[in-house]
């Protein structure tokens, strides 16, 4: 058989590529609800025992991508790691299905993956993390995946990739401190979760507890994250025995940048253990990650 011609070769190549971009957000999307799933499990459990159940809610989802990838500790935000902040905003940026909602390029050769202006990530990056110190752009390298920063194209390269979260949090208490809330949150793993003979799911014993510092902007809009630190675990009898009665009255005092579901995703297996109750597995968040080869 003869060979194929360049222009064979050349339109085979292009019928092999025409899926990335539809398949790569389908994976994106699809995966996003396991992680939505999650924090709104993580979430309705903290309202069983205690109070302030909406503010906590919302405070939650704020924190899905701060704390998704165990975050490092800071006391102050110019003192963080450029990268974690970088990395944590990327992921904020595509759970609000950024690649859904306007045409990116996508690279079909080395680095392959979709190219996003750093004015997109840049977004994220302030709503979370404040406009106070600008983002100082580089390659991210996380644990399965790497979104490289092109200074020429002034944008990252995402590529198409399942990843799990390290953590899904919990906010346990909640404490007024002039203009800032101090956050007790649990870090939960996202593979744990369990199904009781009620039918009711229930978080894993946390693997660590964190102080997550909220400042409030000099224009007095939202809050962003200024310090995390490591804490003790709450006191679940009385988690919010310290908290300030001062808290802010409502949600819609604080900015949220994510909008969650709380709809199961089908593709998680379970498992029952010998207590009766099913273990929730195999969970998948992904954001983003290689589809073309």
């Amino acid at each position: 058989m003869a060979d194929n011609t360049p222009i064979e070769h050349r339109n085979r190549r292009k019928r092999k590529h025409r899926w990335a971009f539809p398949l790569g957000l389908a994976i994106i999307l699809l995966a996003a609800v396991g992680t939505a799933t999650l924090v709104f499990f993580a979430a309705d459990a903290v309202k069983n025992f205690t109070g302030k159940g909406e503010l906590k809610e919302e405070y939650t989802k704020f924190l899905t991508q701060v704390v998704r990838n165990d975050p490092p500790y800071f006391d102050d935000i110019q003192d963080a790691d450029q990268t974690y902040l970088l990395d944590v905003a990327i992921w904020a940026f595509l759970a609000d299905e950024g690649l859904s909602k306007k045409t990116y390029k996508y690279s079909e050769t080395d680095p392959i993956g979709y190219i996003v202006p750093v004015t997109d990530i840049a977004f994220f990056y302030k709503k979370l993390f404040g406009s106070e110190y600008e983002p100082q752009y580089d390659t991210v390298v996380g644990q399965g995946y790497t979104f490289i920063y092109d200074k020429a194209k002034e944008s990252y390269i995402i590529p198409l990739t399942g990843i799990d979260p390290i953590f899904i949090p919990r906010v346990d208490t909640i404490e007024k401190q002039g203009d800032s809330i101090i956050l007790t949150v649990s870090c939960l793993t996202a593979d744990k979760w369990k199904l009781n003979k009620n039918g009711e799911y229930t978080p894993p014993q946390a693997n660590k507890y964190l102080k997550i510092t909220l400042r409030q902007p000099d224009d007095g809009t939202g809050y962003y994250v200024s310090a995390i630190q490591a804490s003790e675990p709450p006191d679940i009898a009385n988690p919010d025995k310290k908290a300030s009665t001062t808290e802010p009255t409502t949600a819609q005092q604080f900015t949220t940048i994510l909008e969650t579901t709380s709809a199961v995703d089908g593709s998680s297996a379970e498992t029952t253990d010998e207590t009766g109750d099913t273990a929730l597995e195999g969970t998948t968040d992904a954001a983003v990650a290689e589809t073309a080869g």
